[in-house]
């Protein structure tokens, strides 16, 4: 699914402003593991599981926009109720992305940012059910799109270019997977995406923020 021409400036300024992989490890070389989201001015978003290196907590990582510049954040919170943690970044690094409060729809087309080994990447796709609740990373919706593993706490955009979902689990499903609302002759990606809800990811960042005060 390619970005409509009416569609690709606002998804490309969101991703330009909003979007950063996440480098984690130390040693003097660390090494990208998944992708971020600004919440605000200073606040990022990713999932809890990408602040890991060796199988232990991480309190702090490198945020890495899309243009290549850096900026060191501190591990702020750890949801206990969802895959969630809020990085603190340097105010102004990243710009608050905007997101979606409610209208979301199965057939929506959608699209996410991620990282790779050679720099962000991005994939299409829809939503496939717009209400999944998952006790291990929380309550969300089902997107059918080629994530791959660098896409881990990266956002998932509409059109206009606001924050559906956070991408948080991936599953091979093949070519047949759920009924979703797409005409059966389209290209069907072989991927189920789980997104943590940005509407849910808003109120225990919220929560957290304050918390952590």
């Amino acid at each position: 699914m390619s970005v409509p021409v009416y569609a690709a400036s606002s998804i490309q300024a969101t991703i330009a402003a909003s979007y950063a992989a996440v480098h984690v490890g130390g040693n003097g070389s660390p090494r990208t593991i998944g992708s971020a989201v600004a919440f605000d001015e200073t606040h990022v978003l990713t999932n809890a599981h990408v602040l890991r290196s060796g199988g232990v907590a991480v309190t702090e990582a490198v945020l890495v926009r899309k243009d290549g510049t850096r900026a060191k954040a501190r591990v702020l919170a750890r949801s206990d109720r969802m895959d969630l943690a809020v990085l603190v970044a340097p105010r102004g690094f990243l710009a608050p992305a905007q997101r979606v409060s409610a209208g979301i729809r199965e057939g929506q087309p959608v699209w996410a940012a991620g990282s790779s080994a050679s720099g962000p990447v991005s994939a299409s796709g829809w939503i496939s059910r717009t209400a999944m609740n998952v006790p291990a990373f929380g309550p969300g919706l089902v997107a059918r799109m080629d994530a791959a593993l660098g896409f881990s706490g990266g956002p998932v955009l509409d059109e206009a270019g606001r924050v559906v979902g956070i991408t948080t689990a991936l599953r091979d499903v093949g070519p047949a997977g759920l009924a979703d609302g797409v005409r059966p002759d389209q290209p069907r990606p072989r991927r189920e995406v789980f997104l943590i809800s940005i509407v849910a990811a808003e109120a225990e960042a919220r929560r957290l923020i304050t918390a952590a005060r």
